[in-house]
């Protein structure tokens, strides 16, 4: 009995010079534990590669759909310089946005926009209204309070940023050479009490006869009710926002048969957990003809509109 207790305490002895050792390694800096990320937290632009892929062109319309991982931020210059920012990713991507924005030169947004109150949308917007003269917000009549939308609407009272709830058929002023409608939510249509992306705000921008429909996490469901009560027309579009980063939740064949867009930007997080963009999304898209450009494959991505036609440029070059 003596002979195991007398092992037991050379056991405990040799693990508490380890410990101490261990400990001391730490002090000193000799030892330091291993640092893991998500995938999808922000990281520092490559030395080679430029934060934004092209400068804003005057006369022409300039759309920049920033690589906010699983999120979605755009920012769009006017062709007479009036900005404009459609979301603004998880807050973790406050400052990729802020250093964005200032390096197109952006010191005022004139319009913000919060799609819905979903974190990955409007998370870090409470950082960027504090930090730019804003001259006014919208967002959807059909939103579903959250925290976050909580926030940023105390942080637009703060500065006195007007706010504007709207529906299908609300016509948004912005610049005189682009029309912005509203093609969701419907007035009068029953969207979801429970799943914000049902209710979620969708814009039709438009310049000369090009158009970008921003479709933000818009659900089946909302697409059937905005083609339903709309004309066919109005969805036609050269470049497609889709929606819920690729999810099945969304992009409907008849849907994206009606926009007929010829480029589609998924606004997506490398290896994210939820498999975006779905397989059967990628088939649809390739489908209906749409030439597809991702951001967790491409980087950020800016269109370009004359008014006649849209090109594109990559933050990262294709491999």
């Amino acid at each position: 009995m003596r002979e195991k207790t007398a092992k037991i305490l050379i056991l405990l002895i040799g693990l508490a010079a380890a410990a101490a050792l261990i400990c001391i390694g730490f002090l000193s800096g000799a030892i330091s534990l291993p640092v893991f990320s998500c995938s999808d937290a922000p990281s520092e632009t490559e030395p080679d590669l430029p934060l934004v892929p092209k400068m804003p062109i005057k006369g022409q319309l300039s759309v920049y759909f920033i690589d906010v991982g699983q999120g979605d931020a755009a920012v769009l210059i006017s062709p007479s310089g009036k900005t404009m920012l459609i979301d603004s990713g998880e807050s973790i991507y406050a400052n990729r946005v802020q250093k964005f924005l200032q390096t197109l030169g952006v010191e005022r947004i004139d319009l913000l926009v919060g799609t819905h109150s979903h974190s990955d949308h409007i998370g870090s917007m409470p950082r960027i209204i504090k930090g730019f003269e804003t001259g006014g917000y919208i967002t959807t009549a059909e939103d579903i309070e959250s925290d976050y939308s909580s926030a940023v609407e105390t942080a637009l009272n703060e500065k006195g940023v007007p706010i504007r709830k709207v529906w299908c058929g609300d016509i948004v002023e912005w610049d005189e050479e682009c029309g912005i409608t509203v093609i969701s939510p419907i007035l009068g249509c029953e969207y979801s009490q429970y799943d914000a992306n049902d209710g979620c705000l969708m814009l039709r921008i438009e310049y000369g006869e090009t158009a970008f429909i921003f479709t933000a996490d818009a659900t089946v469901h909302a697409e059937q009710l905005s083609m339903f009560h709309n004309e066919k027309e109005l969805f036609k579009a050269n470049v497609l926002k889709v929606a819920h980063h690729g999810s099945t939740t969304s992009s409907s064949i008849g849907f994206l048969e009606t926009v007929d867009a010829d480029i589609a930007v998924i606004s997506v997080g490398a290896s994210n957990p939820y498999g975006h963009p779905d397989f059967d999304i990628l088939s649809r898209l390739n489908s209906a003809g749409c030439s597809v450009v991702r951001t967790d494959e491409r980087g950020t991505v800016a269109a370009f509109s004359d008014g006649k036609s849209v090109t594109i440029e990559y933050q990262k070059p294709e491999r």
